[in-house]
């Protein structure tokens, strides 16, 4: 998707860095008219697929969008001016450019396998819950609503090392049902936490 936009908004730049007069035809809002049509019905195909339903349906959507614009700034174009045409064009340009921005933060998220803060969060609670004093927490996304990771926490003072254990895999328990993995180590002699 984000070589798909890059290559849609690099070609529209550079048409529209050159402007010029030029006639619209009433055919070019026929043909947006017809895309909007063919977007739809492929839009309503895609969302019936199990498999890759949802992110095609995502992507086509767009297309819905551009054919809108395209045949009412085709229609402007064609009863008013060029010019309502061209700065349709822009808009176009303009979502074209939103999106590529758009796609590229997430592909830098997902590459980068940072986890929400919403999940770090949620395994601190969990533990703090319990007892503990959370010395360090490092969790990282698998895929988008699932974690993985792992904790270094400090019993309370004098807590039996057993019932520590117990504490601590209650915990983690508790955290797979919400989708984070996670592996805790109960430091009872303090040392990995100094060395943090």
């Amino acid at each position: 998707m984000l070589v798909a936009y890059g290559v849609a908004a690099g070609f529209g730049l550079a048409y529209l860095a050159r402007p010029g007069a030029y006639e619209v035809g009433f055919g070019a809002a026929v043909l947006g008219l017809l895309g909007l049509i063919l977007y739809t019905g492929a839009v309503a195909a895609f969302r019936r697929s199990p498999i890759v339903g949802g992110a095609m349906a995502a992507f086509t959507a767009s297309e819905i969008f551009e054919s809108i614009v395209s045949t009412v700034s085709a229609l402007g174009g064609f009863g008013l001016g060029y010019l309502v045409d061209y700065i349709g064009a822009w808009a176009i340009e303009a979502y074209l450019l939103y999106e590529l921005q758009a796609h590229a933060r997430s592909l830098v998220h997902h590459l980068s396998d940072m986890a929400s803060e919403e999940a770090a969060s949620q395994v601190r609670r969990e533990l703090e819950a319990r007892g503990f004093r959370v010395v360090s927490v490092r969790v990282r996304t698998v895929v988008p609503g699932r974690y993985h990771g792992d904790a270094i926490v400090l019993p309370p003072c004098g807590m039996d090392p057993l019932a520590a254990d117990m504490l601590a895999d209650e915990a983690v328990y508790a955290l797979r049902r919400m989708g984070v993995d996670l592996t805790v180590h109960v430091d009872l002699s303090g040392r990995l936490s100094r060395r943090e």
